[in-house]
């Protein structure tokens, strides 16, 4: 859910890069995604507020909202 973070593991990942369909785990728990995903884009770092917005506004007409 939009309420539980992400963490960046503590030790590196020594596997390929997965994006879509893996798994990551919360807690206990393992958590699958099941959807689908229309933009990814990575940045290597953090997007402030207002660039997150930006982002939004400028492909919110392609979903109707």
């Amino acid at each position: 859910s939009a309420s539980q973070v992400w963490k960046k593991p503590t030790s590196p990942y020594n596997g390929g890069p997965t994006i879509g369909s893996s798994a990551h785990s919360v807690g206990n728990t393992t958590h699958g995604f099941e959807g689908k995903m229309a933009i990814i884009r990575i940045y290597r770092k953090a997007l402030s507020a207002a660039q997150i917005k930006q982002n939004f506004n400028a492909e919110r007409n392609r979903f109707g909202v």
